[in-house]
């Protein structure tokens, strides 16, 4: 009876502990990580191969730049920086790690776990079920392509600010300088989180009641952002980086967009306008009495709404991508926290429910995410280009690239110029589409550096079409697409060198 009795006491102490918000957190935690290590590759999308190639030059060769030939400032200086002492640091174990994909892994998973521990704080200073309001950015971050983005530093840098406006036992003078530097660092993780930034200004600014906190705020804010502004403007041309300012219509509205399921005049349907929805309803139906909450939830929704009216307004392409909306994933994972707490399901009910949604995450993962990676697959265009650039010995060469610069620079040892500007500077772009012909502006631009471009590949691009008989490129200034407007030609005069066998990737010699 007393070994039956130990039997049944052991098993409950199990059970509890496998249906326990933390140990099923760490669980999916854990899966996803090991996720990325296995099959690395299917969670980095192009734009984030950006920020390792740039890291990997800076340590090289001691310049900001992707194409080793120009600067450039087309990224979210807060990763950037992180990433790139991160990998000075692997070169002291073993420089030729940072030819390995995978091996930034450890800071994003110790980024995003340091987020998710934050946002398990929040819930407990909120009294919400842990499940919704940590598992559910910890599934988006781990599932979707943000790997190397700078999608979890500024999840990490979120939790925080969330973090400061659930705590009400700070002085507001301190709270002031401490939000102040939370909100740049948000900033810097992501620009466009401006809009979060000023709602919380203004949910500070109500709470104080003080002018001196908002000049404290504002100190501690523009402190910290003021040099990375001054230098953009002193080093590039531009107040705000490339990356941003090349796909803006700013302060012309541009609606010539595409609508589709999952598109809505450039807007993420799944990840921007259904979170802001659905959050909207439940905040504004739910009675509770806890107004921080709410609050909170303000900050975030009507920050989302004023993105999302940007965006649709004053934005030409390139907005869909996942790592946009960590925001949004936010704000309905504090909305559905709410509504659990004010209308909370059985218990039996709700563990049952939580366990099926973290093994379907998982089942998730396994299917469309355990893979054999594109770039390690033999049929694989760009895997079988990359094969005949090395065969052919096309290494340290300057090439003119139409799309994916990313994974060409990445796993090649050439300097790559993107047609998109985006990795480029408004030095270079402004002086550039201000001549009679762009492309061989930007052609004499290099060999002046002593690079010339040696090789163009073209892999289909709005930014640059190919005539008929593919002889010779039209480029389309990349500011005004997807408007086609010509910004200079050139002519090869004869066929490419190497075509892959669905013309996906052709490659034509220069010199």
């Amino acid at each position: 009876m007393i070994i039956n009795r130990s039997r049944k006491e052991l098993m409950t102490k199990s059970a509890i502990l496998c249906t326990s918000d933390k140990i099923q957190l760490i669980c999916v935690f854990l899966f996803g990580i090991l996720s990325w290590t296995l099959y690395c590759g299917n969670f980095i999308w192009d734009d984030s191969y950006f920020y390792l190639v740039i890291a990997r030059n800076i340590i090289r060769t001691g310049h900001q730049t992707f194409s080793n030939i120009f600067p450039t400032n087309g990224f979210h200086p807060l990763w950037l920086y992180l990433l790139t002492a991160y990998s000075f640091i692997v070169t002291m174990v073993h420089p030729a790690l940072l030819l390995h994909e995978a091996y930034a892994i450890p800071l994003a998973a110790g980024i995003i776990a340091w987020g998710a521990f934050n946002f398990w704080k929040v819930a407990d200073l909120l009294d919400l079920p842990k499940i919704p309001v940590v598992g559910l950015p910890l599934c988006y971050l781990l599932f979707f392509q943000v790997l190397y983005s700078e999608a979890h530093l500024l999840y990490a840098a979120l939790s925080c600010l969330t973090l400061i406006a659930c705590n009400t036992k700070w002085k507001h003078s301190k709270r002031s300088y401490i939000a102040g530097l939370v909100c740049a660092l948000v900033f810097l993780s992501r620009l466009d989180s401006v809009f979060i930034i000023i709602c919380y200004l203004v949910w500070h600014i109500t709470i104080t009641h003080k002018i001196s906190d908002v000049i404290r705020f504002l100190a501690a804010f523009l402190a910290a952002v003021s040099p990375y502004l001054i230098s953009n403007i002193v080093f590039f041309g531009g107040l705000v980086p490339m990356s941003g300012w090349i796909k803006s219509s700013f302060p012309n509205i541009f609606l010539s967009k595409t609508v589709s399921w999952n598109c809505l005049l450039g807007y993420n349907v799944f990840a921007g306008v259904i979170p802001i929805v659905v959050s909207a309803v439940i905040v504004c139906s739910i009675k509770t009495s806890s107004t921080r909450i709410k609050q909170i939830i303000y900050i975030y929704l009507f920050g989302s709404i004023l993105h999302l009216l940007y965006t649709i307004l004053y934005t030409r392409f390139h907005t869909l991508y996942w790592w946009y909306y960590v925001p949004h994933i936010i704000l309905i994972a504090l909305s559905i926290g709410l509504f659990f707490k004010e209308r909370p399901l059985p218990t039996m009910f709700t563990t049952i429910c939580n366990a099926l949604i973290i093994a379907l995450v998982c089942c998730c993962l396994v299917l469309f995410r355990w893979q054999t990676v594109l770039i390690h697959n033999e049929q694989n265009p760009i895997t079988k280009l990359l094969d005949y650039m090395r065969q052919a010995g096309i290494e340290g060469k300057s090439i003119f690239v139409s799309e994916i610069p990313g994974i060409i620079a990445f796993y090649s040892a050439n300097n790559i110029i993107a047609a998109d500007m985006v990795t480029a500077n408004r030095n270079l772009f402004d002086a550039m589409i201000n001549t009679p012909n762009a492309i061989t502006y930007l052609f004499d631009y290099c060999k002046n550096t002593g690079k010339p471009i040696q090789y163009y590949l073209h892999m289909g691009s709005g930014f640059i079409e190919l005539n008929k008989d593919g002889t010779a490129i039209t480029y389309n200034n990349p500011k005004l697409y997807p408007v086609i407007k010509p910004i200079g030609t050139f002519n090869f005069g004869h066929k490419p060198e190497y075509v892959s066998w669905l013309t996906i990737c052709n490659l034509w010699r220069l010199i």
